[in-house]
């Protein structure tokens, strides 16, 4: 149990050199041992103050990283699909949709390489949106067993950071893209034509024609016309030719004006057409025109029913 003090402590004195009396120094002297020094106060100050910039700094790095992850962030979905077939190249349609912020996808490229890249188009896609790029590759011909590969497509956030999404292939998908590409027919070389029913009038030459397409993509005929006459279809054009089958065109041919004729005999210079030669204007199922003739010859009977319609209508015209 502590002792209580006493009320009445004796005062602490000290006798200083020279000093003819003794000072209580509790008395004299308190508040000078009670005193911060200056420079204590400036040091907390400062240290006050670098802490806050830490504070701040930390709190601005925080920030930046969390803003660097929000722009690296890309929710893309990829979707392929076999496409489209042409000579010796084939397509992969790649459906792109994009969820995040906006996006830029580059140029797909194979991993490994097995088929080279024809042709391809980067895209930017905004937020919501969804992109259809073509991806069209070389076909190795003639046709095997398909080669192994992953379509790597790079996608670039706000934050410019680009990183390969990888899509497996499938390879069943490819071989028959591949085999179609490599047996690919143009409608022109698709078109076979065949002459027959020929009857004369006096003024006309009426004959049929029929025109079988071996490719299995359809075609369309938009005109038949042949050189310095007029070529009439009794059904009337344009006209489709479906995938591997034929199709029965009854055409009137007249002479419309003499001074328009060509040469009857052979190709001249220049590549003037032969009179008796059709054309066929097609549009393939991409919409491209493309063309295919038939040379009359002296079977089937049509070049001699129209030279002898020439030397009806314009005798003098050779």
């Amino acid at each position: 149990m502590p002792l209580p003090l006493p009320d009445d402590l004796p005062p602490v004195t000290i006798t200083r050199p020279g000093d003819a009396e003794a000072i209580d120094v509790l008395a004299s002297e308190p508040a000078a041992h009670r005193r911060i020094p200056t420079w204590v106060k400036l040091a907390a100050a400062v240290a006050v103050v670098v802490l806050v910039a830490v504070a701040n700094e930390a709190a601005a790095r925080r920030e930046r990283r969390q803003e660097r992850l929000a722009a690296d962030r890309a929710e893309v979905t990829l979707l392929l699909a076999g496409g489209d077939v042409r000579a010796g190249e084939f397509e992969l349609a790649l459906v792109v949709t994009n969820r995040g912020g906006p996006v830029a996808v580059g140029t797909p490229r194979l991993v490994p390489p097995s088929y080279g890249v024809a042709e391809s188009v980067a895209e930017r896609i905004d937020t919501g949106a969804t992109a259809h790029l073509e991806v069209w590759l070389r076909a190795v011909c003639p046709a095997g067993e398909p080669l192994p590969f992953q379509l790597a497509v790079p996608v670039t956030p706000a934050s410019g950071r680009t990183r390969d999404l990888l899509l497996d292939v499938d390879r069943s998908m490819v071989a028959d893209l591949s085999g179609r590409a490599c047996d690919y027919l143009t409608a022109a070389e698709a078109a076979q034509m065949f002459v027959g029913g020929v009857s004369s009038s006096r003024y006309s030459v009426r004959f049929t024609l029929t025109v079988h397409n071996r490719s299995d993509r359809p075609f369309v005929i938009a005109d038949v016309t042949s050189p310095g006459l007029a070529m009439g279809i009794r059904d009337g054009l344009p006209v489709t030719v479906a995938p591997t089958s034929g199709l029965l065109l009854h055409v009137t041919g007249s002479l419309p004006a003499c001074s328009r004729l060509p040469s009857p005999g052979p190709p001249g210079r220049g590549g003037a057409v032969r009179f008796g030669t059709i054309t066929l204007e097609l549009l393939d199922d991409s919409g491209e025109p493309q063309t295919t003739q038939y040379v009359a010859g002296a079977e089937g009977g049509l070049l001699t029913a129209l030279g002898a319609l020439r030397s009806r209508i314009c005798p003098g015209a050779g």
